[in-house]
């Protein structure tokens, strides 16, 4: 089931992404210079800002940039194993029992906040951690 939903909400966000995109030289550059293993990358531009969705190692990532190629913001999608050492200590402490369904790295503004979905048996829990691992539930859902 899990990589069912997955992979249906990569083949949805990826499509939106679709249409030919002519990106600007400045910005294939800072793009090249940072990710030179990318794949599979997919191009959108509006509001003269580029967003470009790829793959790098086992990582799904979307990464937005200005029209003079300053990242401006990247969200990276993984697993638990990517997640800084601390962050994950501290969840397996805090959250005895769960398991770690997926995380999202949102990184903008000079900060890193992680989106971390937990699950039991019973429950979804959704935890924020930021760069300290200061880790808090925002919120919780019941299993169908």
């Amino acid at each position: 089931m899990k990589k069912i939903i997955v992979a249906v909400a990569l083949f949805l966000s990826m499509s939106a992404f679709a249409n030919p995109t002519t990106v600007n030289e400045k910005v294939l550059t800072a793009f090249n210079q940072v990710f030179k293993n990318a794949q599979q990358a997919v191009w959108h531009e509006e509001n003269n800002r580029f967003e470009v969705q790829f793959r790098q190692d086992e990582t799904t990532v979307k990464v937005l940039y200005d029209a003079e190629g300053n990242m401006l913001e990247s969200l990276r999608y993984y697993s638990e194993a990517q997640l800084p050492m601390l962050i994950r200590a501290k969840l397996k402490k805090q959250f005895a029992g769960k398991a770690v369904f997926g995380v999202t790295e949102h990184a903008a503004n000079n900060e890193v906040v992680y989106h971390i979905i937990l699950q039991d048996d019973k429950n979804w829990t959704m935890v924020v951690a930021d760069g300290s691992a200061n880790l808090r539930v925002e919120k919780k859902y019941k299993k169908a």
